[in-house]
């Protein structure tokens, strides 16, 4: 089903995303960016309307704010806003380029493409009121109002900030945590599958508290028997009871390491039980 778009004005995002007298940081941008993406864009938002104010922008669109300024208001390394900067560029959220003597480094914000982004829709000044008949019980009808609606987006995206779900953009902070970095690319797939899920969605705690607990179990010593990432991912294995994830006797085993099966390699791995089967690089488990 295709997901109803909130309609504001484009002065209505710059009030909504910015505060004259503090760093506001919206909500909707922190869940869908993360923190530091946030902050920074945050801070670009309060600063360009500020100088759209002032009436100081230079071509109604460029404003110019530098590195350390930048560092005292967001708290943001330098590599850090240069990371920010380049997926808002990605995103055609911003602009940037060098102008003036001495040269400085000039911004341009795309407030549309962030209200596509954020799967809302400009409208060039706010709605009309219909004053051809008298208001309905004591309110004003707007032609195209779809506030009920919008209610309900902005409910359940409220109650999935409340629970703290996992976000695709956790993935970072997930891959940082987790200790066998093989496969990104699918282990990203997996994770933005787990994320669509409508139900079984875990939170954050979830997965980091499983992380955290099972790399001190004795199996996880050998990283030979540390899943990859994928298949971590793919098998809901932060389900699994850390007191039940004991060493593997590899002599009970009777089984080698890997094995090739249809050209690609398979690698003995073992479920919470102790149960030990071989499971291949892309999460494909074979049948023995």
């Amino acid at each position: 089903m295709e997901r109803t778009r909130l309609i504001i004005s484009e002065e209505q995002a710059l009030e909504a995303y910015s505060s004259d007298s503090y760093l506001a940081i919206n909500k909707r941008l922190l869940q869908y960016y993360g923190p530091e993406i946030a902050v920074f864009l945050c801070n670009l938002i309060d600063k360009y309307r500020y100088f759209k104010i002032k009436d100081h922008l230079l071509d109604d669109c460029w404003f110019f704010l530098i590195h350390t300024q930048q560092m005292e208001q967001t708290g943001l390394t330098e590599l850090r806003i240069r990371e920010c900067k380049k997926r808002l560029k990605q995103d055609e959220i911003l602009e940037t380029k060098q102008m003036g003597l001495p040269s400085k480094e000039y911004y341009k914000l795309n407030i549309k493409r962030l209200l596509e982004v954020m799967s809302l829709e400009v409208r060039s000044r706010p709605p009309e009121i219909d004053r051809s008949s008298p208001p309905e019980n004591g309110r004003s009808i707007y032609k195209d109002n779809k506030y009920q609606e919008n209610k309900k987006i902005l409910r359940a995206e409220e109650e999935a900030t409340k629970e703290k779900y996992i976000t695709k953009t956790m993935f970072d902070d997930f891959w940082e945590l987790y200790p066998k970095k093989v496969d990104k690319g699918k282990a990203l797939t997996a994770w933005n599958k787990i994320v669509s899920r409508k139900n079984d969605r875990p939170t954050w705690r979830e997965v980091k508290k499983a992380i955290i607990y099972q790399k001190k179990t004795e199996r996880w010593q050998d990283r030979k028997f540390i899943p990859h990432p994928t298949t971590w991912l793919n098998q809901n294995r932060w389900l699994d009871d850390p007191a039940e994830m004991k060493s593997i006797d590899r002599s009970s085993t009777n089984k080698s390491d890997k094995k090739m099966e249809g050209g690609e390699w398979y690698y003995l791995t073992a479920t919470s039980s102790g149960n030990h089967y071989y499971v291949s690089k892309s999460g494909k488990i074979l049948d023995e």
